[in-house]
């Protein structure tokens, strides 16, 4: 017989209970655990509002994965462990659904506008309002109170106070996650001078208090959110993604990589980094000016870190490298070329994927420019021959744990007639995708304006012959389903 600690019964706790809405599983009902292919489950409830045409990004590792909720298996030994233990106070708890409850809560976390200067008061009105209100959705008021706590003790820097920080952090990490993929109803939130813009700057600027790591973690984990799934304009994302702001996220991943004791932070900062930057300019340069080509340098070069690591990391650099200007600086770094090469031979067809990306986007360069940027005159011509290689064997996306917002970075590819490989990838990634979402991908071709450019690549009989069978099988698949 097997007597279980206290951290025992609280780990347990915490594995029968969904991690975005932090209530308890139950065997029937929405509360059913259903498990994700990546093995993580959530209830029934949460995945819905993860879910967006028919794919869910898992909120804890953030593989993308193709399926529809309903197609979701139960999470049978969970269920066999909750159905074992018998009602528990997680599953018996009276909820404040009384008028008079709700509106207890609601008037404490307005208290914060009164008491946010004493500490021992915030922890407790927040505390309250995590227990009354942890299935509800944020009002406008209760946004405003918690973002001023936060603005309060990030200026004042005090470490022994940086959990109040930390805690409102969470409470906006978890609205956003219950608010589903439109984030509609979070939007309904922006009102008295409060905006998504507020909320990205806060987060960030909490990267400026004296963090531990885990407390580190978190706020990472809370940008990745945000970064994920707030389509901020390019305008908005130049304001919160200041050159400053970089420099503190990448002197984070510095350290990381002097002292890599777990691969989870260093892929989060990294994905932050990559969601940010996406089809970003301003952001990708202010990455660049804060030397973050020679970090990413140093972190190839390390052999402590792990591939699926590293591939991340070329995936940032697939948004560098989309950037012309960036461009001659990603080709005079050559552990960053040879990295590229040997990963996109790689078995793994994400890592090859990636990689392949990259070496795309950096081709857009003539060939003399890399002449003159590399000592290998025949560089360009060497990974294009490998690319069209490897392109020519990929079968398709399913395994790919990639999403495109939009395909507007490969149409300049498309329309390299001199490069066949570069034309051929991007041909290749439109069709793998467009079969792996049909009506997301194919909607996105036509609302971006992108058909004359298939056309006119089916129409020129100089084109590549595996090139043109891409593109006409996509059009053709346009004119089926009726677009």
């Amino acid at each position: 017989m097997v007597i279980m600690s206290a951290s025992d019964e609280d780990i347990l706790s915490d594995l029968l209970q969904c991690s975005i809405c932090m209530e308890a599983f139950q065997t029937s009902g929405v509360m059913q655990p259903k498990m994700l292919p990546c093995q993580h489950s959530f209830d029934i409830g949460c995945l819905r509002k993860m879910s967006a045409r028919s794919t869910i990004q898992c909120p804890v590792c953030r593989r993308q994965h193709y399926i529809q909720v309903e197609e979701l298996t139960n999470n049978l030994t969970l269920m066999q462990v909750i159905d074992s233990k018998g009602p528990t106070p997680a599953n018996t708890a009276s909820r404040p659904d009384s008028k008079a409850q709700s509106q207890g809560s609601e008037g404490s976390v307005q208290n914060l506008y009164n008491c946010y200067k004493t500490p021992s008061k915030v922890r407790s009105t927040l505390k309250n309002y995590i227990q009354g209100h942890n299935d509800k959705e944020f009002e406008a008021d209760h946004l405003s109170a918690i973002l001023k706590c936060m603005d309060y003790y990030k200026q004042v820097g005090d470490a022994e106070n940086i959990d109040i920080i930390i805690t409102c952090l969470e409470l906006v990490r978890s609205q956003i996650q219950k608010a589903g993929s439109q984030l509609l109803n979070f939007q309904k939130l922006m009102q008295r001078g409060d905006s998504m813009l507020d909320v990205c700057k806060t987060t960030l600027q909490a990267l400026n208090c004296p963090l531990e790591r885990a407390e580190i973690t978190k706020v990472m984990e809370v940008l990745d959110i945000l970064a994920r799934s707030l389509q901020l304009s390019r305008e908005q994302n130049s304001e919160i993604c200041s050159q400053a702001n970089m420099k503190n996220i990448l002197e984070i991943l510095r350290k990381e990589l002097s002292a890599p004791s777990s691969m989870a932070l260093l892929s989060r900062i990294l994905c932050v980094l990559t969601n940010l930057s996406d089809e970003m300019p301003s952001t990708s340069l202010n990455i660049v000016k804060e030397n973050g080509l020679e970090i990413l340098e140093t972190l190839f070069r390390n052999h402590a870190i792990r591939q699926d690591a590293k591939a991340d990391a070329i995936q940032l650099l697939g948004n560098l490298a989309e950037i012309k200007d960036i461009q001659p600086d990603i080709i005079r770094h050559k552990t960053i070329i040879e990295v590229l090469k040997e990963f996109l031979v790689s078995q793994n067809h994400r890592v090859s994927f990636v990689s392949g990306l990259a070496i795309a986007h950096l081709s857009m360069l003539p060939k003399r420019d890399w002449t003159k940027l590399c000592t290998h005159k025949d560089l360009r011509e060497d990974l294009l021959q490998k690319l069209y290689v490897q392109v020519s064997a990929w079968k398709s996306a399913d395994d790919l744990n990639v999403r495109f917002d939009s395909l507007r970075p490969l149409y300049p590819m498309l329309e390299m007639f001199g490069s066949p490989p570069t034309q051929l990838f991007a041909a290749w990634t439109i069709h793998a995708f467009c079969d792996l979402d049909k009506k997301r991908y194919q909607e996105m071709l036509i609302e971006e304006e992108a058909l004359d450019i298939l056309i006119d690549i089916k129409e020129n009989k100089y084109a590549d012959p595996n090139v043109r069978k891409l593109v006409g099988e996509i059009l053709q698949a346009i004119d089926s389903s009726g677009n």
